[in-house]
C-alpha cells in the first residue's frame, strides 16, 4: 500500500483511481478512509464519525471536499463529465451573447 503523506495526495489518487468520487463527497470520503486504513470499510457510520474526530491521520470531511475543489479548479479532467460539460456549455453561450451584442 501507497504511504500518502498529504490530504491533497489522498484526494488527488482516489480522484484519478475512482472515477465515482468526482461527483460524490461521501464516496470520495470513504475513498480517502480507505487509502488511510483499509478496514474502515468495515464500520458503522458512528465509528467513521468517531474516528475523523479523534485521529488525525484521517482527514476532516470539509477538508477532503475543499481540497476536492482546489484540484478539481486546477484539473478540470479530474472534474464530473456531466458537470464541466454543462458549465462549458454555459459559458460558451455568455461569449455568444456578448459578443454579439
Amino acid at each position: 500500500m501507497v504511504n500518502f503523506k498529504s490530504t491533497e495526495s489522498k484526494v488527488l489518487h482516489a480522484l484519478e483511481s475512482y472515477p465515482v468520487t468526482r461527483k460524490s463527497d461521501s464516496k470520495l470520503i470513504l475513498a480517502v478512509y480507505a487509502l488511510v486504513d483499509r478496514n474502515v470499510v468495515d464500520l458503522s457510520f458512528k465509528e467513521v464519525m468517531n474516528l475523523s474526530s479523534e485521529n488525525k491521520k484521517f482527514p476532516s470531511f470539509e477538508t477532503i471536499r475543499r481540497t476536492r475543489q482546489k484540484i478539481q479548479a486546477s484539473n478540470p479532467h479530474l472534474k464530473d463529465e456531466p458537470t464541466a460539460k454543462v458549465r462549458e456549455g454555459a459559458m460558451q453561450n455568455s461569449y455568444k451573447e456578448y459578443a454579439l451584442s
